[in-house]
């Protein structure tokens, strides 16, 4: 009785702490996406607007992420514990000469 109550109670604990770490993830992502869009097409981060597009079909988190500013519009998927560059459509490609910052 003991042992299956102190299961219970580790599967809850663990549960919570799968929840707040998805919470984390899915309050740091749009500025975490938005902050690498701003550096990689030196667009003001004010002006990037982000779009959750799809999440995990294992456990609900966001893994994909769309980005749009300065004219640009990238997708950004999430692997290994970081936003990576996916995707890109508008002015200039990645690796273009681009405007300074404002």
């Amino acid at each position: 009785m003991k042992l299956s109550l102190l299961l219970l109670g580790l599967s809850l604990l663990s549960g919570c702490g799968m929840n707040r770490s998805q919470r984390r993830h899915e309050e740091s992502a749009p500025r975490e996406v938005s902050q690498r869009f701003a550096y990689e097409f030196r667009c003001p981060e004010e002006q990037v607007q982000t779009t959750a597009i799809a999440a995990s079909p294992h456990n609900d988190w966001t893994v994909t992420i769309g980005a749009d500013g300065c004219g640009q519009r990238a997708v950004y998927v999430y692997a290994n514990g970081v936003w990576v560059l996916n995707s890109v459509e508008g002015e200039r490609a990645v690796g273009s000469p681009g405007q300074p910052r404002p």
